[in-house]
C-alpha cells in the first residue's frame, strides 16, 4: 500500500562493489543502490531524467556532448564533474581493468572535457548502442 514498508531479501552476495570489474553476477542490485550512470532509460528511451547528465546532444555521428548536472557530490564529498566522467570511462575501456562492459564502450576513442560540466565523447565510429551502454551501472557507473 502507498506509504507502507517493503522488505527486500537478496539471495546472492556481491562478488565486488567495483562496478567496472567482473563480479559474481549478483552485483547489480547492490551496485544500483550505490552508483549512478551517466544517463538513464525511460520506457526504453534514453533519458537524462535520473542520470548524471542533464542533457545529451549528438553533434555528429562520432561526437556526443553531455551537459552534466551541477552540485552533485560523490559519497566521499568529492565533486562530480567532467574530469570524473573522463577518468571513469578511461578506466572502463583500459584493457588492464578488464572492465565488465569494456566491449560495450569499444567505439569510444576518448572523452574530452572542454569545461567542468561538459563531457564530450569522441567515437572511433558511430555506435547506436552506446547510449544504452552509458545507462548501465556496469557501462557507466561513476565512481569517485
Amino acid at each position: 500500500k502507498a506509504g507502507g514498508k517493503a522488505t527486500v531479501a537478496l539471495v546472492l552476495e556481491p562478488g565486488t562493489l567495483d562496478a567496472h570489474t567482473p563480479g559474481s553476477g549478483g552485483d547489480a542490485p547492490y551496485l544500483n543502490t550505490m552508483y549512478n550512470a551517466l544517463v538513464s532509460l525511460d520506457l526504453l528511451k534514453v533519458s537524462p531524467a535520473v542520470g548524471l547528465a542533464e542533457k545529451g546532444e549528438v553533434a555528429d555521428q562520432t561526437t556526443i556532448n553531455f551537459t552534466l548536472r551541477k552540485g552533485i557530490k560523490f559519497h566521499d564529498g568529492t565533486d562530480f564533474n567532467a574530469a570524473a566522467v573522463k577518468t571513469n570511462i578511461e578506466r572502463i575501456i583500459n584493457p588492464a581493468t578488464k572492465g565488465t562492459w569494456a566491449s560495450q564502450l569499444a567505439a569510444v576513442d576518448r572523452v574530452e572535457t572542454p569545461d567542468d560540466y561538459t563531457a564530450r565523447f569522441i567515437l572511433k565510429k558511430p555506435d547506436a548502442a552506446l547510449l544504452f551502454a552509458l545507462s548501465s551501472v556496469y557501462g557507466a557507473a561513476m565512481i569517485s
